[in-house]
């Protein structure tokens, strides 16, 4: 096998790692009567606020102090809100993702599920997390949440259901469509680049975040983003439609003024190695803001000779 051989196996490669260390574990909770809640913006900075909050009661003096855990074994804050590992990507040092997102839905029984789902290594602290985040529940300001969206509230905010699982093979790897539709369900962060305008920034921003995630799954950052950005080089992408859904500032949310709306993008000549790393990013979300349920979105799969949607 000649030298660019081998290097276009170890690209094609690397999503197929990935997806076998994957391993991910969450929780869900409804909560009556908030599904107005699940478009507004500041709902993820608060609900990750009164996560950490609660998380910081059980923390070392210096994770408290915003400093490294000097603890043998880090807290569970330290590692889900700490500075971080350092790690070198693309030339450029970063700290590596976050273990997690978190993000609410409306259901059609009117409640907010709102699901944190902690990935990799980080999934041997999923059940201190979760029980941190019911905790979290009772000290989310929900009045200044509905009052940015002049939505009334019950009272008492109150948990109607939870429910927990682990999940260690999320992906069908039966699929062999080169072609999907992209589809967000919410905003995108556009600090690198407003999408709308270069909806190929949306694979830059995946290959990124796989490749910071990629130290929870024992795996080397620099070589799981050359490895995606390889593949994505190949897809082609097509801008179908753009939401309307309005992203003003609102509830102090940082992210507010660099947001996109969704989109809804077309993906075709897909790789088998892209196409496994498209399913990771639907899992993991894509962008900044993607631990508080930015740039979430999900994949309908496409046979490419008919346009034909196939079933999910």
């Amino acid at each position: 096998m000649t030298g660019a051989a081998e290097a276009e196996a170890g690209h094609a490669g690397m999503p197929a790692r990935l997806a076998a260390a994957f391993g991910e574990a969450e929780v869900t909770l409804w909560l009556p009567g908030l599904a107005g809640l699940a478009n507004a913006i500041s709902l993820g900075p608060k609900l990750r606020g009164s996560l950490g909050e609660v998380l910081l009661q059980s923390a070392s003096p210096a994770v408290r102090a915003r400093q490294p855990c000097p603890w043998p074994r880090h807290s569970t804050a330290d590692l889900f809100f700490g500075p971080g590992t350092q790690v070198t990507l693309a030339g450029e040092t970063q700290s590596i993702a976050r273990p997690f997102v978190l993000f609410g839905r409306a259901e059609r029984s009117g409640a907010l599920s709102i699901t944190l789902r902690v990935f990799g290594s980080a999934c041997e602290r999923a059940e201190a997390v979760f029980d941190a985040l019911i905790s979290a529940i009772g000290k989310v300001d929900w009045s200044s949440l509905s009052r940015d969206i002049a939505l009334g509230l019950p009272s008492p905010v109150t948990i109607e259901k939870v429910s927990a699982r682990r999940n260690d093979a999320p992906f069908d790897l039966r699929r062999t469509s080169s072609a999907a539709d992209m589809i967000f369900v919410s905003p995108i962060d556009a600090d690198r680049g407003d999408p709308t305008r270069d909806p190929g920034l949306l694979l830059a921003r995946l290959c990124r975040r796989l490749a910071l995630l990629s130290p929870w799954f024992g795996l080397a950052p620099d070589a799981c983003y050359a490895a995606c950005l390889h593949e994505a080089e190949a897809a082609n992408i097509t801008l179908v439609e753009i939401s309307s859904v309005e992203t003003a500032p609102v509830g102090g949310h940082h992210f507010a003024n660099r947001l996109a709306p969704p989109m809804h993008l077309r993906l075709t000549g897909l790789s088998p190695a892209m196409r496994l790393a498209l399913m990771i990013g639907e899992r993991v979300h894509i962008g900044r803001g993607a631990s508080i349920g930015l740039g979430r979105y999900r994949l309908h799969w496409r046979d490419a000779a008919t346009e034909t949607e196939a079933a999910v």
